[in-house]
């Protein structure tokens, strides 16, 4: 399995037409008025051949008569609002990273867990004009030895992992004491880490488990939601079952930052030894998100991100897969069956996740949770495997994900008023998906990007 091990070992390491405008300096600033022309824009799931006009680094309304304009030909290209990385975490002050996340178009991310003293860098390796722009969540809520504090240990020593990786909270008054903490992080989201709620007394100190399944106390987290938008902190919750996901939607989190069965069963640490782990693949529904969660969340303004291209490599080779459970070029009829009822409750998952949350009107954002990839692949992924459509896919990355990212500002959109950031492929991907990878022209805030 070996994407899904790359995806969590990622954690561990610490993102032809007018040619006259560069902008890659922290101090570039916008043309007073531009006007673009041939060029096809985004609106309303097509793609509309039409003029538009930027000036003080937002799209305007059509200048009058005689003015003095600078002309940009598109040359028949298709105009998005810059892409979105719902999910990340190795963008984050690294610079190849960051240079990867800014080619492909991608000019916001959020970080769904940093350590604490990273907000140094971020404020000088983010502010750049030509960098993808963060927000940040530092130092989720957990339970002491739960996810994600074993990921610290990698960095850290065990005593410095509380207050810089993660907070441990165990009881309302850990919640009390640590929380001047939590806020003077100054963090844009709080995370908070949900792990196979319903069994949560059974994994509370069972050392047979790894602390990759284990999470808060879900009894508490309502009172972390109060505390935290009582701090005007929006709150984004990591789950791994369905159960999970109803917990965090009865506590009025704003977002949930995976897909329940993503990561179905032993697949964190490929323990398919081990007996309680293996009984997660029993039954599908154990990841299948009620219709009654969906239509709360859809009707509290709850996002939630997708996560699922880390089974991109088993799909693509199960056999493979098997023959890694069995550890041999042969594998048995054992390691074959296990290998199917993995991906048999993936599928059936993800199929019923995405559709009953489409049904109900959430709002899915695109995150891939994948340190070597991104968003991109992660829309790919999701169009291939017939997850989402290419207009609903579309909108997502360049819509609904920056959007929410940063919802005080007018981003994710063309239209006067909005800021001037888009990109422009040279083909239409509604048609050709392959077509998200080609792109041409780079504008942000009304100001090329070379």
């Amino acid at each position: 399995m070996t994407t899904m091990r790359c995806l969590f070992a990622a954690l561990i390491v610490l993102i032809g037409c007018d040619q006259s405008l560069p902008a890659t300096g922290k101090d570039a600033l916008p043309v007073a008025q531009t006007h673009f022309v041939n060029g096809f824009w985004f609106e309303a799931g097509r793609f509309i051949e039409r003029d538009m006009y930027a000036g003080s680094g937002v799209f305007t309304e059509p200048p009058a008569s005689g003015s003095s304009l600078h002309v940009v030909d598109l040359n028949g290209a298709y105009v998005v609002p810059p892409f979105a990385e719902a999910h990340h975490h190795m963008v984050l002050c690294e610079p190849g990273r960051i240079e990867q996340f800014i080619e492909a178009g991608i000019f916001y991310a959020q970080i769904l867990n940093a350590r604490v003293t990273q907000k140094s860098c971020e404020e000088e390796m983010h502010s750049d004009f030509g960098a993808p722009e963060i927000a940040n969540a530092y130092a989720g809520l957990t339970a002491s030895d739960a996810h994600p504090s074993q990921i610290g240990e990698y960095f850290l020593s065990p005593e410095a992992i509380d207050g810089e990786w993660v907070h441990y909270i165990d009881s309302l008054s850990d919640l009390e004491e640590k929380w001047p903490a939590i806020e003077a992080m100054d963090g844009d989201i709080l995370k908070i880490f949900l792990s196979y709620s319903e069994d949560f007394e059974f994994l509370q100190g069972n050392t047979d488990v790894s602390s990759w399944y284990k999470g808060l106390n879900p009894a508490l987290v309502p009172a972390v939601v109060e505390k935290a938008h009582s701090s005007g902190l929006r709150v984004s919750a990591h789950v791994m079952s369905a159960q999970d996901f109803h917990v965090a939607v009865s506590a009025g989190v704003d977002q949930i930052a995976h897909m329940p069965g993503f990561a179905p069963g032993p697949s964190l640490t490929m323990a398919f030894d081990n007996p309680w782990l293996l009984s997660l693949l029993d039954d599908a529904a154990r990841y299948q998100i009620s219709r009654e969660d969906a239509e709360s969340a859809a009707q509290s303004g709850i996002d939630v991100v997708t996560t699922l291209s880390g089974m991109d490599e088993i799909l693509a080779d199960p056999d493979g897969f098997a023959r890694q459970l069995n550890g041999s070029e042969a594998p048995s009829i054992a390691a074959a069956e296990t290998a199917q009822r993995f991906i048999s409750v993936w599928q059936a998952a993800a199929r019923h996740n995405m559709e009953v949350l489409k049904d109900s009107g959430v709002t899915i954002l695109i995150g891939s949770d994948r340190g070597e990839f991104n968003s991109i692949d992660e829309y790919l992924f999701l169009i291939d495997q017939g997850l989402m459509t290419a207009s609903d896919a579309l909108y997502s990355l360049s819509v609904a994900t920056p959007k929410a990212i940063f919802p005080d500002r007018r981003i994710g959109e063309l239209t006067p008023g909005a800021e001037a950031s888009f990109v422009a492929l040279n083909g239409n991907p509604l048609i050709d998906m392959s077509a998200i990878r080609s792109l041409d022209i780079m504008y942000k805030k009304g100001q090329r990007i070379e």
